[in-house]
This record gives C-alpha cells, structure tokens and sequence, in this order.
C-alpha cells in the first residue's frame, strides 16, 4: 500500500495493459487493499513469492520490504 500511494505522488502514468501476471491467492487480499495492490504489481513494485503467491495478511520481512523499497526508488530514478 504504501508503494503504490508513493507512485501516485511520483504521478506516474497508469498503463491499461495487463501485467500478465496473476496470483492464486490474490482473492485473500481485503478488499481495501486490492487497487493498491493491483497497483504496485503492476509497476513491478509487488512480484510475490517464487511460488507465485501473494500471501496476504502475512507478515513482510525486512529483505521484502527493502526489494520493494528498491524497485520502488529505481523506478522514481526513471
């Protein structure tokens, strides 16, 4: 979530196109949180686990956090 409200700010432009991606478990993510999630997936920010999974309502480790906050700061640098 936080990613994805970071990307708002940065006003970067929103594809229409469909990462291609899906997740098993992406029907668990509560309903408050899907656009944002949907959002960072897209923008590459949010790739899951190496089974494909999301794992929502799980708890983010340190090493998630910081990928995610590098994709996130690599994409701002353009």
């Amino acid at each position: 979530m936080m990613a994805s409200r970071a990307l708002d700010l940065l006003q970067a432009e929103r594809t229409q196109e469909s990462t291609g991606r899906t997740f098993p478990d992406f029907e668990r993510v509560s309903a408050w949180a899907k656009e944002g999630v949907q959002t960072s997936v897209q923008f590459g920010i949010l790739q899951g686990n190496p089974r494909g999974e999301l794992h929502p309502g799980a708890s983010t480790t340190r090493a998630e956090a910081a990928a995610m906050v590098r994709r996130l700061l690599n994409l701002a640098a353009g």
